[in-house]
């Protein structure tokens, strides 16, 4: 694992951040200093995370694990705790970043400064998370290719997005998103080339929609997370095949 943090360490970014957009304050980010300040539909993801991860590794803790855009780290530190295994959190904003260190720190929590896009040591994790993450990247598929070389066969990719479906980035803009994805879109990208194996979907509302656009958040209590693709959020599982 040393050699892992040293070898991120070594590299550097391709591309240098836009304060603008990477700003721990833009508006995308979490700002909480405490797991019980942050919003209930980010925490909601990242508990099904858990759950997945100790599903897949029902008998012994896994290795290492990835949160890329981890944002503050308030999910890298709840995995590293919950799992029981040491976690990398990555994230564009070094204030966020800052944060982490500050606020959500631990013996098993690591956290590195890069933008995308970057590189990644190969087959070095057991599972990655990347959520509230691949609707910002313009080269979705490059960006699944870094993140299926970084994990050692058989390992386990949790990620989400907005669903195009439900959620009109047209009718909706955001500065911050490139892409929402359907369903069948985020599995046809990640099954390209044989990168990955689609496992199982989840699905979870954030909004009161009218017309196609937002009105409001819902409240907590229907934000929850279920199974399925019928959501605002998909929230999808992969295998790393060979």
């Amino acid at each position: 694992m040393k050699d892992i943090l040293r070898w991120l360490l070594r590299q550097h970014p391709t591309s240098r951040p836009e304060p603008e957009r990477f700003a721990l304050h833009s508006g995308e980010r979490q700002t909480a200093t405490t797991l019980e300040q942050v919003r209930f539909d980010h925490v909601a993801r990242y508990e099904l995370a858990v759950c997945l991860v100790n599903q897949r590794y029902p008998m012994h803790c896994p290795g290492f694990g990835l949160d890329v855009f981890c944002g503050t780290g308030y999910g890298t530190h709840m995995i590293s705790q919950r799992v029981n295994c040491p976690v990398l959190g990555i994230d564009a904003s070094c204030e966020a970043i800052a944060l982490a260190n500050s606020h959500f720190s631990g013996p098993k929590t690591f956290y590195c400064a890069k933008v995308f896009p970057f590189l990644l040591p190969c087959a070095a994790f057991d599972f990655v998370v990347c959520l509230e993450s691949i609707e910002h990247v313009a080269q979705g598929e490059t960006f699944l290719q870094v993140l299926a070389q970084s994990l050692k066969p058989g390992g386990l990719l949790v990620v989400s997005s907005p669903n195009s479906a439900c959620w009109s980035l047209e009718l909706n803009p955001n500065p911050f998103h490139h892409c929402h994805y359907a369903q069948k879109e985020l599995i046809d990208l990640a099954t390209k080339d044989g990168l990955f194996a689609f496992a199982m979907s989840y699905a979870q509302d954030l909004y009161h929609f009218e017309a196609g656009r937002i009105v409001q958040p819902l409240p907590p209590e229907a934000m929850h997370v279920r199974p399925g693709a019928d959501g605002q959020v998909l929230i999808m599982v992969f295998t790393r095949r060979g």
